[in-house]
């Protein structure tokens, strides 16, 4: 028998957990790349800024599973939903900002391509300048 005392966790613990972890991770970084390639809104609304404060909820929220008790598998069953939840949480912010940061980088390349760029570069998307 095992003590009590014992560290019985293990990495393939909690596997919905870690998976959820994953998915919301990377759905931030992604978030947060495609944010970047078309940082302004139209006409110089402040959707940037709205993109990185949600980019930033839905990265600290998936990276909350971060956390060695989720990682080991370790933590209680309500603790671990806890962690699960913020991680779709985090995923689903990741996705709306995905969301409207593709539309947006869309809306400029539609403008590159009627031909309000000055340069071409040899069909590469094209997009506006901050």
């Amino acid at each position: 028998p095992v003590s009590e005392n014992a560290w019985v966790g293990s990495f393939v613990h909690r596997r919905e957990l870690k998976r959820a972890v994953v998915v919301s991770s990377t759905a931030a970084l992604n978030a947060g790349s495609l944010a970047a390639l078309c940082p302004n809104g139209p006409n110089g609304s402040n959707d940037d800024a709205t993109e990185r404060i949600e980019t930033s909820r839905a990265a600290r929220a998936a990276y909350l599973g971060l956390h060695h008790d989720a990682i080991t598998g370790t933590c209680p069953k309500s603790v671990a939903d806890d962690f699960t939840s913020w991680a779709r949480k985090g995923e689903a912010l990741a996705r709306d900002v995905t969301a409207r940061s593709a539309a947006r980088a869309l809306r400029c390349d539609v403008g590159a391509e009627r031909g309000t760029e000055t340069e071409s570069d040899d069909g590469a998307a094209r997009l506006r300048e901050p």
